[in-house]
């Protein structure tokens, strides 16, 4: 799509046999697509294809051997790739599922990642250079991880993150926020409902304290356990000091003190070193009990309260400092939110976007565009207040029904969406033209075709159904319509 959301004319149409999995824009303009199709414009491919700015293929890339089981990509700071699946080699060199190659195209073997026992359908990239792993998987490198892990930047786990399994059935959408923390929209037990993770440190340097420490207060003769978490790559060791001394023995990131009494009570530190440096802790006093946080643990200080009401949550997005949510809902903490809602960094509702009047369509999918813009995306057309709306439509900075009219279809089915910068956007669903077929087209940001792109948009699946990611929702136990994937916002990374 164009700036203005309308399609691109210029852009020529790739025709694909089977599912696109994953798209990722590259540095040069170029995209990136890898999936589970063996041919593109009927002839052979291994599931991985580059197509030029303009649509067309690029016949000059090749892609590495085993690329077939590609299904998430990802650039990292330095230019290079990284490649998810489920795979166990590729380009001839054991790798279970993820893979790094440098940014002159060669397999960086400094990379090597654990083994999982499932499939990886989504990368994220930090800044630090840290990955977050999404999938089918229930354990890496022989440790409890439910669908999501980390991974440090020499692809070994991290074994500091961890998500408590006990707080969701399953996953409906990740995203990371510029700050470096992680926004998890989960299912439980029929709820769904959005946590921030804590997120931790750098990857590299000294040890960094990941939590201030807290007072604690115990009686006579309880057994208190003192913990303050760290961060540190490559590994730390660790001291601690009981009022300015060492404590012999104490060379763990916890200390257990039993039986506690008054000689117990004064200033404890932890002293933490790697070769990048020697830290010391805050202080803590025994005086008042209170729990460490842990990175991978729910953020606390990110409340949505009793959530959202009336429906599920299906799509999530960053928008500055705030969340936009969309779904099926009608409230969100016993404010009116009609399947849209803006939160605070905190968790509380933003009341200043209007969201008591919403789409009457269930939102599909949702994102935010370089103006701070919020497209919404659906399986049909309906109305947003008594304005009449297709299956996408655009939001102002303050949640009202913008002007823009995307040159769709009133039978269009809108599954998912990838902002472009400079307003322009990537339409992925059904309908998109008059032939209703699975398709990818782009807009301006008028929401007029982006020039040089066939508005015939691009065949993705031969059936009703488009597999943006490929983890099919656990819940579900039959195949069909009532089956279809689940999104996962990795499927289409810039």
């Amino acid at each position: 799509m164009r700036a203005d959301g309308k399609l691109d004319p210029s852009f020529h149409t790739i025709a694909l046999d089977s599912y696109t999995d994953a798209l990722l824009l590259l540095s040069t303009g170029k995209i990136l697509a890898a999936g589970s199709f063996a041919r593109v414009n009927n002839a052979s491919c291994t599931g991985l294809v580059r197509i030029n700015s303009d649509g067309t293929l690029d016949t000059s890339y090749k892609p590495p051997a085993g690329a077939g089981g590609i299904r998430a990509l990802a650039t990292n700071s330095l230019g290079g790739l990284l490649f998810g699946g489920g795979f166990d080699t590729l380009d001839g060199t054991p790798r279970p599922g993820i893979a790094q190659f440098t940014s002159g195209g060669t397999l960086d073997t400094g990379f090597n990642p654990p083994p999982t026992d499932g499939t990886i359908y989504s990368l994220l990239v930090q800044d630090d250079g840290r990955v977050l792993i999404y999938g089918s998987f229930n354990q890496v490198a022989n440790s409890a991880r439910k669908h999501l892990a980390r991974l440090n930047a020499d692809g070994s786990l991290d074994t500091e993150f961890v998500v408590d399994p006990a707080s969701y059935d399953y996953f409906d959408d990740v995203a990371l926020s510029p700050d470096g923390k992680v926004f998890i929209a989960v299912h439980q037990n029929g709820t769904d409902s959005v946590f921030r993770l804590q997120s931790g440190a750098s990857a590299f340097g000294p040890p960094v304290f990941s939590s201030a420490p807290t007072n604690v207060l115990s009686k006579l003769g309880e057994t208190v356990d003192l913990q303050i978490p760290v961060r540190s790559f490559p590994p730390a060791t660790y001291q601690w000091m009981f009022n300015g001394a060492f404590v012999p023995g104490q060379t763990n990131s916890s200390l257990r003190l039993t039986n506690v009494g008054y000689a117990a009570m004064g200033s404890y530190v932890l002293a933490a070193s790697n070769t990048f440096g020697v830290v010391y802790s805050d202080p803590i006093q025994l005086i008042v009990n209170a729990s460490p946080i842990m990175p991978g643990s729910v953020d606390a200080s990110f409340d949505p309260g009793a959530g959202f009401g009336g429906g599920h949550v299906t799509s999530i997005a960053q928008q500055g400092d705030n969340i936009i949510a969309g779904g099926t809902f009608n409230t969100f903490r016993g404010n009116p939110a009609l399947r849209i809602a803006r939160l605070y960094s905190d968790g509380r509702f933003d009341s200043s976007f209007a969201t008591a009047v919403g789409p009457t369509a269930d939102v599909q999918d949702l994102a935010v565009d370089s103006s701070g813009h919020v497209l919404i995306g659906s399986r049909y057309s309906g109305s947003f207040g008594a304005a009449k709306v297709g299956a996408l439509l655009r939001l102002d900075l303050s949640g009202n029904l913008d002007a823009y009219t995307p040159a769709l279809p009133r039978a269009a089915q809108v599954w998912a969406l990838l902002p472009l910068p400079g307003g322009e956007c990537f339409v992925l669903g059904d309908c998109l033209d008059l032939s209703c077929s699975e398709q990818i087209v782009r807009l301006q940001a008028d929401g007029t075709p982006s020039p040089g792109f066939n508005q015939s948009g691009l065949q993705l699946i031969p059936n009703r159904w488009l597999r943006v990611c490929g983890l099919q929702n656990p819940s579900c136990r039959g195949t069909g319509s009532s089956c279809e994937f689940q999104r996962c916002p990795a499927a289409l990374i810039i």
